[in-house]
């Protein structure tokens, strides 16, 4: 599988890098970050940006550029706002580095002005007053601007709906049957008595089982369904 590599210089804010780690996280992309930061590792703001996608990240930590480059070889392709080149433009090889500065800043200057050739820009409305994009959506557009290059490898390129339902009705009863693309089989049982409506639920086998009252039996049966239908997703 080809190695993209996302190398992030001195970010500041951490739900931009919590963003971006997620990103790295779902394509199998590799995150480098060189201090210092504007935050802490361990920081709220990072880890709820992240998610529960930390154990799939590939992360490693520089003290400043000097390490980095000593590290690692390149090629790298610089995304600011001053480059000349169009980011889709440019053929990213097995290995590429998308390097992307500080929030507040950017890259500096003279790194720039070193690698003229491979300094890349997102297109953005010709006007001063449209800066720039935010760093972790620009990450994103740089990331599968590759993948797709490289034609997604390793990546899952299909999902699939959840359940589509067919009702029937056994007197006051109503069953619901449902199966998704997967052929995962659900049931979900209504049962109308008077003011009570019980419902059962059940996917591969695991029941629920639940209440729900009121005096409008129409409403209840739509709200049953509709908690039905939500541990569906969750299952």
């Amino acid at each position: 599988m080809p190695t993209l590599n996302i190398e992030l210089v001195e970010p500041e804010i951490p739900q931009n890098t919590g963003n971006i780690s997620r990103t790295c996280a779902a394509t199998g992309s590799r995150l480098h970050i060189v201090k210092p930061m504007g935050f802490t590792i361990d920081d709220k703001k990072l880890k709820r940006a992240g998610l529960d996608y930390w154990h799939l990240l590939d992360i490693t930590y520089y003290e400043n550029l000097a390490e980095f480059f000593k590290k690692n070889a390149g090629p790298f392709f610089y995304f600011t706002t001053k480059g000349t080149h169009i980011y889709s433009d440019i053929d990213y090889p097995d290995g590429a580095y998308l390097v992307f500065g500080k929030e507040t800043a950017g890259l500096p200057e003279e790194l720039l002005h070193e690698h003229p050739e491979s300094c890349v820009r997102l297109p953005m409305l010709d006007d001063d007053a449209a800066r720039s994009l935010n760093l972790s959506n620009t990450v994103a557009v740089g990331v599968y601007e590759v993948l797709r290059q490289w034609e997604f490898p390793a990546l899952r390129t299909a999902g699939h709906l959840t359940a589509v339902f067919k009702e029937s009705h056994v007197g006051t009863n109503t069953l619901y049957v449902g199966e998704n693309m997967c052929g995962k089989q659900y049931r979900c049982l209504i049962l109308d008595s008077q003011e009570n409506i019980e419902y059962f639920f059940s996917a591969d086998g695991i029941e629920r089982r639940g209440w729900l009252v009121t005096n409008k039996k129409l409403r209840a049966r739509e709200e049953c369904l509709c908690n039905t239908q939500a541990l569906l997703h969750t299952s």
